[in-house]
Order: structure tokens, then C-alpha cells, then sequence
């Protein structure tokens, strides 16, 4: 495995020296070679900088002198690129430190950063070297994963791209837990800039939005896909096919006739396609989405309301929007097994679910134990890089084939 890590880069940002040598013990044995370590968030935001591109990986504590976890976290959400964090706690037994680790992940990923687990003091070297070791093999080193960072595109770059149909579809599988077969998959939009780089949604579905590109990149991502589904269909691989759509296209009231339109010229039925809303919306025409909402239902269309907890309306979304589907945001599926908050979350959205007979999908599952958990308390649907990333649309049936083969 140390070949394959090396290339990763780690910041330690700990006060404690000790658990900073524990941690690159644990790190240096399973093929880890670049650690920086800090001793407050001020050395830790200056060991980020002055690696070009900054590092892949902190592992951070947030009770710290100084410049606290938190403040770091808010000042690395003004950098481009922003690395992937591990929280860390004080004593493992404390229920307000469990509180706390709870509350700096929602502040990170209200910066839109990637919390990839959470680990409580004192630090059991057992319990860590498996952790990083799965997250390891399921993430990509900086350098090799995105061509561009956030900030440096502009509208002419993307209207460039729509036009020469560099915006394309990725698809990641969705696994029934209970038997582990291909229930379908989410089409998600790559932007495959030359030179072979991929700009990944995070960095282009604002300015598409801000720029009134939303649309033509919207018809785009829905064409690619039907396209797609209509292949994987005359393969005799029938799957449920789930593609997201953003607030303001839900704006154009035209959207639903068009779609059982762009269906039928592919040869789908509407109810094999499910049409994706994110959850923590700012809606300015409450009515018009509503309305387009509604008659999507009434053409046949499976509704889902994505990334469901990390806004604050979840359940009056859920009275007034006839949804068909509850998918969890990426909080609960990813690390839920160490926390028994998320358990018990998840414990409660699986009763919501099944007394509104709602599937429920768990996203970003990246650990065997989550998966484990999600398939024991009932959860429908999951996908996540525990068992693949999203790939391109040709290589789906090969992959599924492969793992029906298992």
C-alpha cells in the first residue's frame, strides 16, 4: 500500500505532541510520506498554503490555542481548493464533546468542505489505522483529481464548454441494501476539460445558475442521460434512472411536458426516471416550483428530495411536495456507525420513511461498517465509494456484471 499513498499529503494539526506522534505513527505505516504538523490553526493555515495546491488531508482538532479548529475552518474556506478534514475530539466518553464534533462537522460542510470521519481522544491507534486506510483507497491525491480550482471560471468558460459538449454525465450506481443488486443510478455532471482533467460540480452549478446557463446545462445533463438510459435499456439492463435539477429550471413551466417528451423519443417511461431536488433550497416562486412539482408527479415521474436533514424546512417539504423519495445527506451515511447522534437520526428517518412509504437512499457511504448499519436499520437504497465512484456510462454494465459475478 505504500506506493500507492505516497503521493498523499497530511496536516496533523494538534496541540498535543503526543497524539501528533501517534497519529504520524499510524500514518506513516500505512504508506503515508508527507505530514506537516501544527501546533495551532495560524502554522496549520501556513503549512496548507505553502504546499502548492494545498494538502489533501487535515486532521484537525478543534479545541485548540489561538486559532481554534472552527476559526481554522472558517479562515481555509476562503482558500480555492479545500482539503478533506478528520475531526478531533476530547474524551471519547463525553457526551458534549460528541455535541461539539457534531457541531464543527455542520460547520464545515456549511463551507462546503468534505468531513471524512470523526475520532475522539484518547486516540486507540487500532481503531485509526482502518479508518485512514479505507479512506485512503477510496480518495484520489490532490494533484490528480481536479484541473481547476474553485474561483478561476468564468461564464464564457462555460458557455464554451456547454456549446462544445464538454459538460457530460457520470453515473454512480444505487445498491439495494437487502440484496445487494443494482437498483439504478444517479447521472451527475463531469465537465471533462481538455487535457483529460474533470471540474466537478461544486465549481460550475452556481455560475451556471448566477449566469442563467442553468437551463441549457439542465436540457444537456437530461439529454445525456435519457440517451444513456435508452441504451442501457435495449442492453436488457433496465435500471431506475436519477438525475438532479436545480431550483431555478423548476422556474420554467414548460419543464414537465418536455421531459415526458424527451422520454418518450428515447423509449422510457416516466416512472423509470426520478428527478432529484436539493433540500436546502431558496426558492423565489414558491408557486411556480410547486406547481412544477406537482405535475411532474402527475406525468409519472418518481420526486426525491435530496441531501434531506442539512437544511431547516425538511418536513414541511415533505407535507407540501408530493416526493416519492427521502435521500439522506452524505452526513449520515458516511461515519454514522462511530456516532450514536447519527444512529439515532437515521433510526428516525427510517420510521418517517416507511410510515410516508418513501424509499430512502443513503449517500457518500464510504466505510463497510456504514453500509453494514444502513442495510441493519432498514435503510432502501445506498451508494457511495464503498462500492463505486461515479464512472462513465459505458463502463456501468461492464461493472455491474462484474459485481452480480461476485
Amino acid at each position: 500500500m505504500t506506493n500507492e499513498l505516497s503521493g498523499f499529503s497530511v496536516l496533523i494539526a494538534d496541540d498535543d505532541a503526543i497524539a501528533q506522534r501517534l497519529i504520524e505513527s499510524v500514518l506513516n505505516s500505512i504508506g503515508i510520506e508527507k505530514i506537516a504538523l501544527a501546533e495551532d490553526g495560524a502554522v496549520a493555515l501556513a503549512c496548507h498554503d505553502a504546499m502548492p495546491g494545498g494538502v489533501d488531508f487535515v486532521l484537525l482538532n478543534i479545541d485548540m490555542p489561538g486559532i481554534d479548529g472552527l476559526e481554522f475552518l472558517r479562515h481555509l474556506s476562503h482558500r480555492e481548493i479545500y482539503p478533506a478534514i478528520i475531526l478531533i475530539g476530547g474524551a471519547a466518553n463525553g457526551g458534549a464533546d460528541k455535541a461539539v464534533l457534531f457541531g464543527a462537522r455542520e460547520v464545515a460542510l456549511a463551507h462546503g468542505m468534505r468531513v471524512i470521519g470523526e475520532i475522539s481522544k484518547p486516540i486507540d491507534p487500532a481503531a485509526l489505522k482502518p479508518l485512514l486506510a479505507n479512506i485512503f483507497a477510496a480518495y484520489t491525491p490532490r494533484g490528480e483529481r481536479r484541473s481547476a480550482g474553485r474561483g478561476q471560471l468564468a461564464e464564457a468558460d462555460l458557455r464554451a464548454g456547454l456549446v462544445a459538449g464538454a459538460i457530460q454525465a457520470f453515473y454512480q450506481p444505487q445498491i439495494k441494501l437487502a440484496d445487494g443488486a443494482v437498483r439504478g443510478v444517479e447521472a451527475l455532471a463531469r465537465w471533462q476539460q481538455e487535457g483529460g482533467g474533470l471540474v466537478y460540480p461544486d465549481q460550475f452549478i452556481a455560475l451556471a445558475e448566477q449566469t442563467g446557463l442553468i437551463n441549457p446545462l439542465t436540457d444537456a445533463i437530461l439529454d445525456a442521460a435519457l440517451k444513456q438510459g435508452k441504451s442501457w435499456h435495449d442492453a436488457g439492463f433496465a435500471v431506475q434512472l436519477s438525475v438532479n435539477l436545480s431550483i431555478p429550471s423548476l422556474e420554467r413551466f414548460d419543464l414537465p411536458a418536455r421531459l415526458v417528451e424527451m422520454a418518450a423519443s428515447y423509449g422510457l417511461a416516466p416512472n423509470s426516471i426520478t428527478l432529484e431536488i436539493t433540500e436546502s433550497w431558496l426558492i423565489r416562486d414558491m408557486a411556480a416550483v410547486l406547481e412544477t412539482l406537482t405535475r411532474f408527479r402527475l406525468k409519472g415521474f418518481g420526486l426525491s428530495i435530496d441531501d434531506y436533514g442539512s437544511g431547516f424546512s425538511s418536513m414541511r417539504r415533505l407535507k407540501t411536495i408530493p416526493f416519492t423519495e427521502l435521500k439522506l445527506d452524505r452526513a449520515f451515511g458516511n461515519g454514522a456507525h462511530r456516532d450514536v447522534r447519527v444512529r439515532a437520526m437515521l433510526e428516525s428517518s427510517v420510521g418517517l420513511a416507511q410510515k410516508l412509504d418513501l424509499l430512502l437512499v443513503a449517500e457518500g457511504v464510504e466505510e463497510e461498517e456504514d453500509w453494514n448499519l444502513l442495510r441493519d436499520l432498514g435503510v432502501d437504497l445506498a451508494q457511495g465509494d464503498y462500492v463505486s465512484k461515479p464512472m462513465p456510462g459505458s463502463e456501468i454494465m461492464p461493472w455491474a456484471a462484474a459485481l452480480s459475478a461476485e
